[in-house]
């Protein structure tokens, strides 16, 4: 990192990376960006080789903590709870740096190359500069929470503020012409709205929802800082697969799969068919079994909720939603009328009840099953009209 008692031109492009690592959502006090300059005048002037030294293990040191955070992460994904495996993916990183950075013409470019190469991650850092750039012009005015949606020509006392936040963001484009001290709810507003619902896989009806204005809402320096943790978790994820990878965000309820050069190869609605709140699972599994025409084993909670109070006004329910009562061991014991006796022993969670394989099937007529302890997986739906619904 030292030649004739100066930094070389590596370690000074190692430096300015420290300098510019909040640009990829990193802290730059992780690397010591600020005292590297007067590290640097340090050497112009020490005769020590004490100093010399020290300058070279810092920068070592700072070298391997920010290309370790820009692989897989600053923190340990799995004291988060995550179940991401990234030890397969560590770098010998004294190593790396002695081959990759030390002694490289362009240091950059070895540090880009650990870097994830997901078109999300990327979009992701573009959103990065954007909402920086939004942070510095907003004024960060609240909106107020309508009590219940405001339909087209209806008004809204804070569409001014509303109207801002839709041009800062894109919607409606620049080149539009809006009347930004309207409290009418009307014309392009209506379709800047639609098309922010479109973009954020919400169901565009015409309807100013409740919903959009309190993401709108959101203060733009938390934006910020979620889009820097989305950051940190697109690094924990493998950056390379095997097989062509399949992508669900479950959050923008789409999944993508992607082709060898890891390029969109197909493009689909996705439904989250359990509320997890705000704590999406984290998690990458391998695909290993495809189950066609399967039965739905319905959830006790489901049993117990819905199927019992239904076959309690209707012994024939099941014949009619095409379920069966089964044993523990999956035998059959009646897909039609429920007698007193069974219907006790579904009440109690002695018998169970599943639904048979067919186009009415809740799972649809394919699964994909990936083991894990989340007990999570795809499948289709009885209604893939809904999927639809979910682009409109």
């Amino acid at each position: 990192m030292v030649q004739n008692r100066k930094p070389t031109s590596q370690a000074l492009q190692l430096i300015a990376l420290f300098i510019e690592s909040d640009n990829k959502g990193l802290v730059p006090e992780d690397y010591d960006a600020s005292r590297c300059p007067a590290r640097i005048q340090k050497l112009h002037v020490s005769q020590s080789d004490t100093d010399l030294a020290n300058f070279d293990m810092a920068l070592t040191v700072s070298s391997m903590r920010f290309i370790r955070a820009l692989h897989i992460g600053r923190v340990n994904s799995k004291a988060l709870g995550r179940k991401i495996e990234v030890s397969n993916r560590k770098y010998d990183l004294g190593e790396f740096v002695y081959d990759k950075a030390i002694h490289a013409s362009n240091p950059a470019d070895a540090v880009k190359s650990v870097e994830p190469t997901f078109p999300g991650y990327l979009r992701t850092l573009d959103a990065l500069y954007r909402y920086r750039e939004f942070a510095k012009v907003d004024s960060g005015t609240r909106l107020s929470i309508p009590l219940k949606p405001i339909l087209p020509v209806g008004s809204y006392a804070d569409l001014p503020r509303l109207i801002q936040l839709l041009r800062l963001v894109g919607d409606p484009p620049a080149s539009i012409p809006v009347d930004v001290n309207s409290t009418k709810y009307e014309g392009p507003i209506v379709d800047a709205v639609n098309s922010y619902q479109v973009r954020h896989g919400e169901i565009a009806d015409g309807h100013l929802n409740i919903e959009p204005i309190k993401e709108l809402d959101v203060p733009m320096e938390q934006r910020v800082r979620q889009i820097e943790l989305t950051l940190e978790r697109w690094r924990w994820m493998e950056h390379s697969s095997s097989q062509p990878p399949v992508l669900a965000n479950m959050s923008e309820f789409k999944l993508r799969t992607f082709d060898d050069e890891f390029k969109v190869a197909l493009f689909k609605t996705v439904i989250v068919g359990k509320a997890y709140g705000h704590k999406s699972p984290v998690s990458e599994k391998e695909i290993k079994y495809v189950v066609f025409r399967q039965y739905w084993e319905v959830t006790p909670t489901i049993q117990g909720v819905e199927i019992v109070p239904h076959v309690k006004k209707d012994g024939g329910y099941i014949t009619k939603k095409n379920v069966e009562v089964v044993t523990p061991d999956g035998n059959l014991v009646t897909d039609g009328v429920i007698n007193d006796s069974v219907l006790a022993q579904l009440k109690s969670g002695k018998l169970y009840v599943r639904q048979k394989p067919g186009p009415t099937n809740s799972f649809g007529l394919i699964k994909l099953i990936f083991p894990n302890d989340d007990n999570f997986y795809l499948h289709g739906i009885e209604t893939p009209q809904l999927f639809y619904e979910e682009q409109l």
